[in-house]
């Protein structure tokens, strides 16, 4: 009973959540407090999550499991989605105070390790085939000039105004070519760009065509780039799925 009182601090681990699609969301609250949220994801997309810290994106083609089977983490065939999420999935949360904003992906990443200590996580590099966004030349008719914040995407149009290359890199590559490599910026653009072309942007040659007007270019190359390490610490039993597995 009784009021509740403004909410300071909060953090949650709980099992798979019927009816919510896996996801996440990172956001400033109603409260003013800065919210991490995931829904129904395995324990190694929790890492990626908070690896990336903000600053980069760790999916499949950048994850690596030294000394693991990979499937471990990946549905059988013979199971449905439903019952593989319900097996493996987890709901995270954490809220802290806006000046706490900077150190919430570590507070994450050490709550992670005290839930999973089974796992040993570490960026490393590592050479591998990526797709890397270049410039053909040095003019810079992408530069963006005035105008507000627009991030418009369908699978044949691309409209963006006063946002950054990584988030349009970010956008191509999770969306629009998760069958191709990892897609990484080779520009090193510091501004935000304006871009508009038209594409199927499920095909890098449609997308190259495009974006010649702007003296860019998608290749591929071999190079060494942050891969997210997952494997598995001896020492360690995998306490916190056999407890989830008694829950059920």
């Amino acid at each position: 009973g009784g009021n509740a009182e403004p909410l300071i601090y909060h953090s949650m681990l709980s099992a798979y959540a019927f009816g919510l699609h896996a996801g996440h969301s990172v956001r400033t609250d109603s409260l003013g407090n800065w919210r991490i949220s995931a829904r129904n994801y395995t324990s190694n997309h929790l890492f990626q999550l908070a690896y990336g810290d903000r600053k980069r994106r760790f999916d499949n083609r950048s994850t690596i499991y030294p000394g693991m089977d990979s499937v471990y983490f990946a549905k059988p065939k013979d199971m449905l989605i439903k019952d593989w999420r319900k097996k493996m999935g987890y709901c995270y949360e954490l809220i802290v105070p806006r000046h706490m904003t900077e150190r919430s992906y570590g507070i994450m990443r050490e709550e992670l390790h005290r839930f999973f200590p089974e796992y040993k996580v570490a960026i490393v590099r590592k050479k591998q085939l990526v797709l890397v966004l270049v410039k053909t030349d040095k003019l810079e008719r992408y530069k963006f000039m005035k105008g507000e914040v627009v991030s418009n995407w369908d699978p044949f149009h691309v409209k963006v105004s006063n946002v950054g290359i990584a988030h349009v890199l970010a956008k191509l590559s999770t969306v629009y070519l998760q069958e191709e490599p990892l897609l990484i910026d080779g520009t090193g653009i510091k501004f935000p760009v304006d871009l508009e072309f038209q594409a199927d942007l499920t095909k890098i040659e449609e997308i190259n065509k495009a974006l010649a007007r702007y003296g860019l270019l998608i290749k591929k190359e071999l190079r060494k780039v942050e891969v997210l390490s997952i494997s598995r610490s001896k020492a360690a039993p995998a306490q916190m799925q056999e407890y989830k597995r008694n829950l059920n």
